[in-house]
């Protein structure tokens, strides 16, 4: 799944939680508050009535059978609480947060990396790809850009190399290759991005066997 969806569900499964737990320990409190107060007041009462043993044993049996359903009853109002919240976060519209009705990445993205190749050697590192094109439309003049990262984490180089058929046609997959041996011991990394004819990024998503 895409990353940014997968932070949205992340994000939303974090919040309920939190508010699960707010719930839980306010309905707690509450219920605790309630039911001293109430059993302070009847122990009163019992006391003018009976001997100080059976009110012992009357507050060890009711504080029993009073506290466990408040446990209970509490923990299924939060769940409950907690389970809309998830649901209207991600599901529901919202105009002042992203989930995965108001994303755009479930929008189809042009591109989609099927397999990528990734060969480091003493004089520097290779690629070979595969790129789908997932539009219903032809594609011309794809470029694949490799930008070389260094040990500091810039950008030290900017290759550019074709991505062949020279018209990548709708549905079908191009490939390209690429093989850099400049500035060896600098390298780090790199980052891989698409160009159309007019030099304009195009957007593009890892699937499949890409890594």
């Amino acid at each position: 799944m895409n990353p940014e969806l997968l932070d949205i569900l992340d994000r939303g499964l974090r919040y309920s939680l939190w508010l699960f737990l707010a719930c839980y320990l306010v309905i707690l409190f509450i219920g605790w508050s309630r039911l001293r107060r109430r059993k302070r007041q009847i122990g009163e009462l019992f006391e003018q009535m009976h001997t100080p043993e059976e009110e012992a044993e009357w507050s060890r049996k009711t504080s029993l059978l009073n506290e466990w359903p408040v446990v209970f009853n509490g923990l299924i109002l939060s769940l409950v609480v907690g389970i809309l919240f998830f649901v209207v976060y991600c599901f529901v519209p919202l105009p002042f947060a992203q989930n995965l009705v108001t994303t755009s990445n479930w929008q189809v993205t042009p591109l989609r990396v099927t397999a990528l190749q990734y060969d480091r050697f003493y004089e520097g590192f290779s690629l070979t790809g595969d790129v789908w094109n997932q539009t219903e439309s032809p594609i011309p003049d794809l470029e694949a850009e490799v930008d070389v990262i260094g040990d500091d984490g810039t950008t030290i180089d900017e290759i550019r190399t074709p991505v062949k058929p020279k018209v990548l046609p709708p549905g079908k997959s191009g490939t390209f290759e690429f093989r850099y041996t400049d500035k060896s011991p600098m390298i780090k990394g790199y980052r891989i991005a698409f160009l159309d004819s007019a030099g304009k990024q195009i957007p593009h998503l890892t699937g499949f066997d890409a890594d």
